[in-house]
Protein backbone atom coordinates (compact mmCIF):
# COMPACT_ATOMS: atom_id res chain seq x y z
CA UNK A 1 0.00 0.00 0.00
CA UNK A 2 1.58 3.33 -0.50
CA UNK A 3 2.78 5.30 2.45
CA UNK A 4 0.80 8.21 2.97
CA UNK A 5 2.15 10.98 5.77
CA UNK A 6 0.15 13.63 6.08
CA UNK A 7 0.98 17.77 8.13
CA UNK A 8 4.05 18.32 6.54
CA UNK A 9 4.78 21.48 6.51
CA UNK A 10 3.95 23.97 3.07
CA UNK A 11 2.58 20.84 1.86
CA UNK A 12 -1.02 21.07 2.79
CA UNK A 13 -1.58 24.71 1.51
CA UNK A 14 -0.22 23.00 -2.11
CA UNK A 15 -3.39 21.65 -4.12
CA UNK A 16 -3.32 19.05 -7.44
CA UNK A 17 -0.37 17.06 -8.15
CA UNK A 18 3.31 17.96 -7.43
CA UNK A 19 5.86 16.32 -8.19
CA UNK A 20 9.91 16.09 -7.16
CA UNK A 21 11.80 14.24 -9.06
CA UNK A 22 15.28 14.00 -10.82
CA UNK A 23 15.84 13.79 -14.51
CA UNK A 24 17.98 10.33 -14.42
CA UNK A 25 16.85 9.15 -11.53
CA UNK A 26 14.87 5.33 -13.16
CA UNK A 27 12.21 6.23 -10.00
CA UNK A 28 11.10 9.45 -11.16
CA UNK A 29 11.31 8.50 -14.78
CA UNK A 30 8.62 5.70 -14.02
CA UNK A 31 6.54 8.23 -11.97
CA UNK A 32 6.41 10.99 -15.14
CA UNK A 33 5.50 8.26 -17.50
CA UNK A 34 2.95 7.13 -15.13
CA UNK A 35 1.54 11.10 -15.30
CA UNK A 36 1.91 11.58 -19.19
CA UNK A 37 -0.12 7.60 -19.41
CA UNK A 38 -2.86 9.41 -16.97
CA UNK A 39 -3.04 12.61 -18.93
CA UNK A 40 -2.85 14.25 -15.68
CA UNK A 41 -2.02 17.67 -14.77
CA UNK A 42 0.99 18.11 -12.70
CA UNK A 43 3.59 20.82 -11.57
CA UNK A 44 7.39 19.60 -11.58
CA UNK A 45 10.11 20.46 -8.84
CA UNK A 46 13.18 19.72 -10.74
CA UNK A 47 15.50 18.91 -7.84
CA UNK A 48 19.15 19.25 -9.03
CA UNK A 49 21.08 16.88 -7.67
CA UNK A 50 24.78 18.47 -8.95
CA UNK A 51 23.36 22.14 -6.54
CA UNK A 52 22.90 19.62 -3.57
CA UNK A 53 19.26 20.48 -3.74
CA UNK A 54 18.04 17.06 -2.17
CA UNK A 55 20.39 18.22 1.00
CA UNK A 56 17.93 21.15 1.77
CA UNK A 57 15.82 21.19 5.17
CA UNK A 58 13.12 22.07 3.09
CA UNK A 59 13.24 18.59 0.83
CA UNK A 60 14.99 16.52 3.56
CA UNK A 61 11.78 17.87 5.27
CA UNK A 62 9.38 16.53 2.78
CA UNK A 63 11.13 13.39 2.73
CA UNK A 64 13.95 12.50 5.45
CA UNK A 65 15.07 9.91 3.42
CA UNK A 66 16.55 12.01 1.29
CA UNK A 67 15.63 10.49 -2.10
CA UNK A 68 13.44 11.05 -4.88
CA UNK A 69 10.72 10.90 -6.75
CA UNK A 70 8.27 12.22 -3.55
CA UNK A 71 4.44 13.15 -4.77
CA UNK A 72 2.34 15.57 -3.09
CA UNK A 73 -1.24 15.31 -3.49
CA UNK A 74 -3.67 17.80 -1.52
CA UNK A 75 -1.81 17.60 1.27
CA UNK A 76 -0.38 14.01 1.48
CA UNK A 77 3.08 13.07 0.70
CA UNK A 78 3.39 9.91 -1.08
CA UNK A 79 7.05 8.10 -1.88
CA UNK A 80 8.45 5.45 -3.06
CA UNK A 81 8.07 5.29 -6.99
CA UNK A 82 5.93 1.68 -7.10
CA UNK A 83 4.10 3.03 -4.30
CA UNK A 84 3.27 6.18 -6.20
CA UNK A 85 2.30 4.48 -9.10
CA UNK A 86 -0.28 1.98 -7.29
CA UNK A 87 -1.54 5.54 -5.43
CA UNK A 88 -2.08 7.03 -8.46
CA UNK A 89 -4.04 4.28 -10.19
CA UNK A 90 -6.52 4.09 -7.22
CA UNK A 91 -6.57 8.05 -7.17
CA UNK A 92 -6.94 8.43 -11.15
CA UNK A 93 -8.51 5.30 -12.57
CA UNK A 94 -9.20 6.64 -15.77
CA UNK A 95 -7.78 6.07 -18.46
CA UNK A 96 -8.44 2.26 -17.27
CA UNK A 97 -5.26 0.04 -16.97
CA UNK A 98 -4.92 -3.66 -17.10
CA UNK A 99 -5.13 -5.02 -13.49
CA UNK A 100 -5.57 -8.96 -14.17
CA UNK A 101 -2.05 -10.35 -14.59
CA UNK A 102 -1.15 -12.88 -12.14
CA UNK A 103 2.20 -11.53 -11.67
CA UNK A 104 1.59 -8.14 -10.95
CA UNK A 105 2.97 -8.01 -7.43
CA UNK A 106 5.58 -10.14 -7.53
CA UNK A 107 7.06 -8.05 -10.41
CA UNK A 108 6.51 -4.89 -8.20
CA UNK A 109 8.23 -7.00 -5.22
CA UNK A 110 11.25 -7.69 -8.14
CA UNK A 111 11.40 -4.13 -9.05
CA UNK A 112 11.79 -3.34 -5.42
CA UNK A 113 14.08 -5.65 -4.89
CA UNK A 114 16.62 -4.82 -8.21
CA UNK A 115 16.45 -1.22 -7.48
CA UNK A 116 20.18 -0.94 -4.76
CA UNK A 117 21.34 -3.30 -7.93
CA UNK A 118 20.57 -0.88 -10.75
CA UNK A 119 21.59 1.71 -8.36
CA UNK A 120 25.08 0.62 -7.93
CA UNK A 121 25.73 -0.77 -11.54
CA UNK A 122 24.60 3.02 -12.84
CA UNK A 123 27.08 4.66 -10.79
CA UNK A 124 30.21 2.48 -11.52
CA UNK A 125 29.08 2.15 -15.52
CA UNK A 126 27.51 4.91 -16.43
CA UNK A 127 28.11 7.83 -13.88
CA UNK A 128 31.63 7.12 -12.78
CA UNK A 129 33.05 10.20 -14.14
CA UNK A 130 31.08 12.24 -11.18
CA UNK A 131 33.42 10.08 -8.87
CA UNK A 132 36.14 12.86 -8.63
CA UNK A 133 32.96 15.56 -7.92
CA UNK A 134 31.63 13.34 -5.59
CA UNK A 135 34.81 12.77 -3.69
CA UNK A 136 35.48 16.54 -2.99
CA UNK A 137 31.93 17.38 -1.92
CA UNK A 138 31.70 14.23 0.31
CA UNK A 139 32.24 15.85 3.52
CA UNK A 140 29.67 18.24 2.88
CA UNK A 141 27.28 15.58 1.40
CA UNK A 142 27.69 13.37 4.56
CA UNK A 143 27.05 16.49 7.15
CA UNK A 144 24.14 17.18 5.48
CA UNK A 145 22.65 13.74 4.57
CA UNK A 146 20.56 12.17 6.95
CA UNK A 147 20.11 9.38 5.36
CA UNK A 148 22.88 7.04 6.70
CA UNK A 149 23.07 4.39 3.92
CA UNK A 150 22.91 7.16 1.29
CA UNK A 151 26.04 8.15 2.95
CA UNK A 152 27.62 4.85 2.89
CA UNK A 153 26.87 4.02 -1.01
CA UNK A 154 28.32 7.56 -2.03
CA UNK A 155 31.24 7.24 0.57
CA UNK A 156 32.25 3.90 -0.87
CA UNK A 157 31.52 5.28 -4.74
CA UNK A 158 33.60 8.48 -4.51
CA UNK A 159 36.57 6.46 -3.29
CA UNK A 160 36.82 4.03 -5.59
CA UNK A 161 35.72 1.41 -2.98
CA UNK A 162 33.09 -0.79 -4.55
CA UNK A 163 34.35 -4.12 -5.01
CA UNK A 164 34.40 -6.13 -8.38
CA UNK A 165 32.57 -9.09 -6.79
CA UNK A 166 29.12 -6.29 -5.82
CA UNK A 167 29.72 -5.58 -9.53
CA UNK A 168 29.82 -8.81 -10.90
CA UNK A 169 26.56 -10.01 -8.38
CA UNK A 170 24.43 -6.92 -8.74
CA UNK A 171 24.42 -7.48 -12.58
CA UNK A 172 23.96 -11.36 -11.91
CA UNK A 173 20.46 -10.31 -10.12
CA UNK A 174 19.51 -7.78 -13.05
CA UNK A 175 20.27 -10.60 -15.56
CA UNK A 176 17.69 -13.12 -13.39
CA UNK A 177 15.12 -10.49 -13.16
CA UNK A 178 15.27 -9.96 -16.72
CA UNK A 179 14.86 -13.79 -17.39
CA UNK A 180 12.20 -13.38 -14.99
CA UNK A 181 10.25 -10.78 -16.59
CA UNK A 182 10.70 -12.54 -20.25
CA UNK A 183 9.28 -15.48 -18.63
CA UNK A 184 6.31 -14.17 -17.61
CA UNK A 185 6.21 -12.56 -20.97
CA UNK A 186 5.84 -15.57 -22.63
CA UNK A 187 2.70 -16.07 -20.39
CA UNK A 188 0.21 -12.71 -20.47
CA UNK A 189 0.52 -9.93 -23.25
CA UNK A 190 1.50 -7.45 -20.85
CA UNK A 191 3.13 -7.67 -17.60
CA UNK A 192 -0.22 -6.13 -16.00
CA UNK A 193 -2.35 -8.77 -18.09
CA UNK A 194 -4.33 -7.92 -20.60
CA UNK A 195 -3.91 -4.45 -20.94
CA UNK A 196 -0.79 -2.04 -20.13
CA UNK A 197 -0.51 -1.11 -16.77
CA UNK A 198 1.54 -0.49 -13.50
CA UNK A 199 3.98 -3.76 -13.45
CA UNK A 200 4.80 -2.23 -17.09
CA UNK A 201 5.73 1.02 -16.47
CA UNK A 202 7.53 -0.13 -13.03
CA UNK A 203 9.43 -2.27 -15.18
CA UNK A 204 10.11 0.05 -18.44
CA UNK A 205 12.31 2.37 -16.91
CA UNK A 206 14.34 -0.74 -15.60
CA UNK A 207 14.51 -2.18 -19.35
CA UNK A 208 15.88 1.23 -20.95
CA UNK A 209 18.66 1.21 -17.82
CA UNK A 210 19.44 -2.63 -18.64
CA UNK A 211 19.91 -1.88 -22.47
CA UNK A 212 22.00 1.39 -21.26
CA UNK A 213 23.86 -0.94 -18.64
CA UNK A 214 24.70 -3.77 -21.25
CA UNK A 215 26.37 -1.39 -23.50
CA UNK A 216 29.16 -0.88 -20.79
CA UNK A 217 29.30 -4.18 -19.66
CA UNK A 218 28.34 -6.80 -22.73
CA UNK A 219 26.04 -9.32 -21.64
CA UNK A 220 25.29 -8.15 -18.66
CA UNK A 221 21.76 -9.06 -19.60
CA UNK A 222 23.36 -13.15 -20.11
CA UNK A 223 23.11 -15.06 -22.97
CA UNK A 224 19.42 -15.63 -23.13
CA UNK A 225 17.45 -14.57 -26.03
CA UNK A 226 14.82 -12.57 -24.02
CA UNK A 227 12.90 -11.90 -27.15
CA UNK A 228 9.27 -11.67 -25.34
CA UNK A 229 11.35 -9.02 -23.17
CA UNK A 230 13.03 -7.30 -26.34
CA UNK A 231 9.71 -7.30 -27.91
CA UNK A 232 7.78 -5.83 -24.56
CA UNK A 233 10.26 -3.06 -24.44
CA UNK A 234 10.48 -1.86 -28.11
CA UNK A 235 6.22 -1.89 -27.74
CA UNK A 236 6.35 0.14 -24.51
CA UNK A 237 9.41 2.48 -25.41
CA UNK A 238 7.40 3.67 -28.20
CA UNK A 239 4.72 5.01 -26.31
CA UNK A 240 4.06 8.83 -26.04
CA UNK A 241 4.46 8.88 -22.38
CA UNK A 242 7.86 7.32 -22.67
CA UNK A 243 9.62 10.27 -24.88
CA UNK A 244 7.91 12.65 -22.47
CA UNK A 245 8.46 10.90 -19.23
CA UNK A 246 11.71 9.51 -19.70
CA UNK A 247 13.13 10.48 -22.73
CA UNK A 248 13.13 14.48 -23.01
CA UNK A 249 14.52 14.35 -19.31
CA UNK A 250 17.92 13.42 -20.40
CA UNK A 251 20.94 14.49 -21.84
CA UNK A 252 21.65 13.53 -24.97
CA UNK A 253 24.74 11.13 -24.21
CA UNK A 254 22.04 8.81 -22.60
CA UNK A 255 19.19 8.52 -25.04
Amino acid sequence: MPRVLKNIEDIDSMSGLHLYHATVSNCSQRVRIMLEEKELNWESHLIDFAKSEQLTEKFQSINPAGVVPVLAHNGAIITESNDILEYIEQEFPSPQMGKDGQYIRSLLDLSNAVQADVKLLTFELILNKMRPFEAKNFEDYAKRQGNKSLVEFHRKFAFDQVSEAEISNAADSLSKAAIYVDTVLQKEEWLSGKAMGVADISWVVNGHRFYALNATMPNLLGMEPLTNFKNWFKNMSSRKSFKRGLLDYLPHMMR
